[in-house]
This record gives C-alpha cells, sequence and structure tokens, in this order.
C-alpha cells in the first residue's frame, strides 16, 4: 500500500534556474556596499568570465549600486561597487578640462 501523507504548501514552490542564479548572486553582493572593492577567482567549473561579469551587473543592479569592473587578465574579475548616482561620471570624457573651459 503506498504512503500518503499531507504535503506543506512550501514543497510545491519550485524555483527556476534563472531564480537560484540570481538568488546566489544576489548573495554574494549582499556584504558589498558604495566604495567596496571586490575579487571573483574563477575555476574550471565557473561560467565563463563575461557570465559571471553580467551575473554579477544584474544583482547590483537589483540592488540599485552599480559595479565598475576593472581589467585583468587569467581567471580573476576585480571590481569596485558604486552609488547609482555616480553612473554618470564612469565613462569620463576624452576633452580634457582645460580644453573644455571658454576662453
Amino acid at each position: 500500500m503506498p504512503a500518503v501523507r499531507k504535503a506543506a504548501e512550501e514543497e510545491f514552490r519550485t524555483v527556476g534556474v534563472r531564480a537560484a542564479i540570481e538568488r546566489e548572486y544576489d548573495g554574494y553582493l549582499a556584504d558589498f556596499g558604495p566604495g567596496d572593492y571586490g575579487c571573483v577567482e574563477l575555476d574550471l567549473a565557473d561560467p565563463t568570465k563575461q557570465t559571471v561579469r553580467n551575473r554579477l551587473a544584474g544583482a547590483a543592479d537589483r540592488r540599485g549600486l552599480v559595479i565598475r569592473f576593472i581589467k585583468t587578465r587569467g581567471d580573476t574579475i576585480r571590481f569596485k561597487i558604486e552609488d547609482e548616482g555616480i553612473e554618470d561620471v564612469l565613462f569620463w570624457p576624452t576633452q580634457r578640462i582645460e580644453e573644455a573651459a571658454p576662453s
């Protein structure tokens, strides 16, 4: 005879793969705030550097932060967390300040 039991509602709530990955990366950035630096060391089992960067950027965006990646070589990703308002100054103009000032 089969065993029958009453199940809790939580047992039927399934979390999709994307949602689980989002939670994982949100957890990675939970302790980071504006001005903090971070470093990710990838291993062979991890997805590509670009995938990890995109997932970290998504997690930062969900927290209202901006993540700035610092160029590295190899299997290391370095980044700095900025305030959302600083996003406009992350890309500096090519013209010097002296040249831009009216004479």
